[in-house]
């Protein structure tokens, strides 16, 4: 998440979206200066989840960097 803020941050870009493509498994980080960072540059951030049955503890903190990014969750059950 913080490579994905680093890399928008200076872009010349009229949209700063990212988009990342996980398993999901996070530790217990704390994003709320990243995504107050990401919020002040107008970054969004949507996440892709492969589900292969992953704790919900392990997906919440990238789901609130989401949430309050104004991006969007997926959660692939079947990657076949």
């Amino acid at each position: 998440v913080k490579g994905c803020y680093e890399m928008l941050r200076d872009a010349k870009a009229k949209v700063k979206h990212a988009i990342l493509v996980t398993d999901g498994e996070t530790g217990p980080y704390d994003y709320g200066d990243l995504i107050a960072a990401m919020r002040d540059e107008k970054i969004t951030f949507s996440l892709v989840v492969i589900d292969e049955g992953q704790s919900a503890n392990g997906i919440d903190p990238l789901k609130r960097v989401v949430n309050r990014t104004g991006g969007r969750f997926y959660r692939v059950r079947d990657i076949t």
